[in-house]
């Protein structure tokens, strides 16, 4: 129970995180239909085990475009929440009001990991499901007097199913990257700053002295992985390319800088010590 009321305080406190769908989905069905009704096409491909999505040929929003919006919000979503919510705890004062409350350190952080893994992912795939439901409520108008057959519902269920597994897939490969917020967010007052100079000074290294391989394993291809299984058809292939026993490791060094954050939670801020 202290789990859902502290998400539920997050979900409270970061209202914003949920009107930046609301409001892209708004404005882009109503692009949706008030875009020209011409070429209304539906094109599709299938095989005998199958049914596959190639494009709406819909003058509007397509669901290729409904799947890349949605999947992109998120990460946008996701580093904007992360790398604010600690410095943001400790400007406006909750931050000692939460230590002081009959809550765990971790608990606490796991409701932060909850909410941008499970939570910001949610609220994009309202924002999703709403994008594939203005196309086929545009179709079936734009055919009017024909039932919509079971191939598009089809092609709408799988879809959100291709949608949930890609979500589920990026929230796995996002974990220690929120972990590794979670704990930088301690130390200093701009953790995104911090990082993109940590990983400007890492590939510096590398490329002087290690031919740029500690920098492609290490960081290029980690975080160029959530953007390519967010948008991929095949999520789980861009992991097994990335490779397996790597993501197993970063998982467990995830777990690792989580233990570290929750440790740190119960100490006085160092950011405020040395006021990085």
């Amino acid at each position: 129970m202290k789990l859902f009321f502290l998400v539920e305080r997050e979900i409270k406190e970061n209202k914003m995180n949920f009107k930046i769908p609301l409001i892209i989905g708004i404005l882009s069905i109503l692009f949706n239909f008030t875009a020209s009704w011409k070429n209304q096409d539906f094109i599709y491909e299938s095989n005998s085990t199958n049914l596959f999505i190639s494009n709406h040929i819909i003058s509007g929003i397509s669901s290729n475009f409904a799947f890349d919006l949605s999947g992109v919000l998120f990460l946008f979503l996701f580093i904007s929440y992360i790398s604010s919510t600690l410095p943001k705890e400790r400007k406006n004062g909750s931050y000692m009001f939460w230590r002081s409350m009959p809550v765990s350190n971790s608990m606490h952080l796991i409701s932060k990991l909850f909410y941008s893994l499970i939570v910001l992912p949610f609220y994009c795939l309202l924002l999703f499901l709403s994008l594939e439901l203005s196309i086929l409520i545009k179709y079936t108008l734009a055919h009017w007097g024909n039932i919509v057959s079971q191939e598009i519902l089809s092609f709408f269920i799988f879809n959100l199913l291709n949608f949930l597994k890609n979500i589920f897939f990026t929230s796995i490969v996002l974990f220690p990257l929120a972990s590794l917020f979670l704990v930088v967010s301690q130390i200093t007052k701009r953790p995104i700053v911090i990082v993109i100079i940590a990983s400007f000074f890492i590939f510096l290294f590398s490329s002087l002295f290690l031919h740029g391989i500690l920098y492609e394993y290490l960081l290029h291809n980690y975080f160029s992985l959530s953007f390519k299984v967010i948008t991929s058809e095949h999520p789980y292939q861009e992991i097994t390319n990335f490779g397996l026993n790597r993501m197993i490791g970063l998982l467990f060094i995830g777990f690792g800088l989580f233990l570290y954050a929750s440790k740190l939670y119960g100490k006085e801020s160092l950011s405020r010590r040395f006021s990085i």
